[in-house]
């Protein structure tokens, strides 16, 4: 029990987010999530974004390494069904034995980024893999991401945007772009 009495629930992450807007000085504050399994958390952001021309004030990190847009989504199979982004996504379990750092999340007035040390769920021993997630909020209120991956290639791994009109696209066509660690 105390190992989880620092961290944010998804809860939490909500009254957080819906708490938080901006600084009068510039600060980066971090949010150590509980991680857990198929779980989002709402990521505070001090204005509204737009996605795929509609604009957000809810997005959320999951811990399958999903970034959805208006509405939590804790699918781990398969794409979400939401307007979403999924960087190197699976059904991910973060927070346990070889995979200790879990979901973290940090915001400010400029953006957020996610950082996530997972390992693949049910294969306890695997030597998990870290994620990184960096996300610019633009002065005309778009986003630029950019993302890294460090780990095996587990197979099922799923990257792409999944837009309003429920069509995929790869993360190159949409903008994203990858960094390599």
């Amino acid at each position: 029990n105390d190992a989880y009495a620092t961290c944010v629930n998804y809860l939490q992450s909500q009254t957080i987010a819906a708490a938080y807007e901006g600084d009068a000085q510039p600060t980066v504050h971090t949010m150590e999530t509980c991680s857990g399994d198929d779980v989002s958390y709402q990521i505070p952001i001090a204005t509204t974004v737009t996605f795929d021309g509609v604009e957000y004030s809810n997005i959320y990190a999951t811990t399958n390494s999903v970034i959805t847009f208006g509405q939590p989504d804790n699918t781990f199979h398969t794409y979400p069904s939401t307007p979403s982004i999924s960087l190197y996504s699976m059904d991910w379990y973060p927070g346990i034995n070889a995979a200790p750092n879990g979901l973290d999340i940090m915001y400010s007035e400029g953006g957020f980024q996610i950082n996530l040390q997972a390992i693949p769920f049910g294969q306890w021993n695997a030597q998990p893999s870290n994620i990184n997630i960096l996300v610019a909020i633009t002065n005309t209120g778009g986003i630029a991401v950019s993302y890294s991956y460090q780990g095996p290639e587990y197979q099922n791994l799923r990257t792409g945007v999944r837009l309003h009109n429920g069509s995929i696209v790869s993360l190159e066509a949409w903008g994203a772009t990858q960094i390599q660690p």
